[in-house]
């Protein structure tokens, strides 16, 4: 498994969040706030309820394929742990 492929965590579904809602106010296309909307919207009471990142992830990706969004969620999934990884927030322990 490669650096940007690693298991995501919560931190890094946050990083996706916070582009999200930075992209909402400038994003002209009239679908895109739904979509992410609808793709985000349990992210925090699903880390609050503690359910591991994957999980979360992965009931994030059959919402976003519902929505035609998967491919984009996946680019902001590689994002977020290229960040991590650039960033040097990820641990020995997250290396695998």
């Amino acid at each position: 498994m490669s650096d940007t492929q690693k298991a995501l965590r919560h931190s890094d579904l946050l990083n996706m969040l916070y582009v999200v809602l930075k992209e909402m106010r400038t994003n002209e296309h009239p679908n895109y706030a739904k979509a992410m909307a609808q793709t985000f919207h349990g992210l925090p009471i699903r880390m609050a309820e503690g359910v591991p990142a994957e999980e979360i992830y992965s009931q994030m990706k059959s919402l976003a394929a519902e929505n035609g969004t998967t491919a984009y969620l996946e680019q902001l999934a590689d994002y977020a742990r290229e960040r991590a990884w650039k960033t040097g927030s990820y641990t020995m322990d997250d290396a695998g």
